[in-house]
């Protein structure tokens, strides 16, 4: 089989997020936990704010925006978005190749979106490109060593970027000030199918490897395996989370 070329791949991407828009908030448990972490790393008035990796959309209220712009390449995810925050401005666009001139945001904001890009460099170019001087950053990505459960499952199909990778890309930028630091998330569940929903209902079915073709059999195996894990809370995930906040 060949390897997709980037234009494709990128467009596969933008498709299954697209298909996932209407169902995303009911599934995305980590992502609501990073988007409160990284909110708290922002300091209030932000001027004109930047989301990159929108999906359906993030409130922003408590920092004060003059103007949030959303950016996302799923068309299904910013439809969404424009019928929950009708005053947005609601771009079609990559963070590898942002849509918006030179220091025009004060700004820039994701929330696990960036680690599906591929050129980490010109993310991170883009991001220093379209702050203005004395602008905030605040990302958080999914790295390497997450998803261990799945592993043990023999389930997971994608692995992520190391986390020294996003520190090169990052740090070749001339940032007043970068931090960069690593936290585990875990979340629960209380079932492996509600497990799997909260990787594939958020879009980002090209992680797991999927079992349903496999019969009946087969998912009643896995059931009996992910009940091995199970701890008082549920049935875990676990998430290795790369926060990076800097200044212009």
């Amino acid at each position: 089989m060949s390897t997709p070329k980037p234009q494709a791949a990128t467009e596969l991407v933008a498709q299954r997020f697209s298909q996932a828009a209407r169902q995303y908030q009911q599934h995305d448990v980590v992502q609501r936990q990073t988007r409160r972490r990284l909110l708290e790393m922002l300091q209030a008035p932000v001027g004109r704010l930047l989301d990159v990796g929108a999906g359906p959309g993030t409130d922003f209220y408590q920092l004060k925006p003059n103007q949030v712009v959303a950016v996302d390449i799923a068309q299904g995810m910013l439809a969404q978005l424009s019928q929950s925050y009708t005053d947005y401005l609601a771009l079609a666009g990559d963070a590898i190749k942002l849509p918006l001139l030179d220091a025009s945001v004060d700004c820039y904001f994701s929330n696990l979106a960036l680690q599906w890009c591929d050129n980490l460099a010109q993310v991170a170019a883009e991001a220093y490109r379209v702050l203005r001087p004395n602008g905030q950053l605040a990302v958080a990505v999914v790295i390497a060593d997450s998803l261990l459960e799945l592993r043990q499952l023999g389930l997971q199909r994608r692995t992520f970027v190391e986390l020294e990778s996003w520190q090169k890309a990052f740090g070749s930028q001339a940032w007043q000030v970068l931090s960069v630091s690593c936290e585990t998330h875990q979340c629960f569940f209380n079932d492996l199918r509600s497990l799997l929903y909260s990787i594939k209902g958020v879009g980002a079915s090209s992680v797991t490897e999927s079992s349903g073709l496999r019969g009946k059999r087969h998912w009643t195996r896995l059931q009996q395996q992910a009940e091995l894990m199970r701890q008082p809370q549920g049935l875990p995930l676990s998430y290795q989370v790369l926060y990076i906040t800097a200044r212009k």
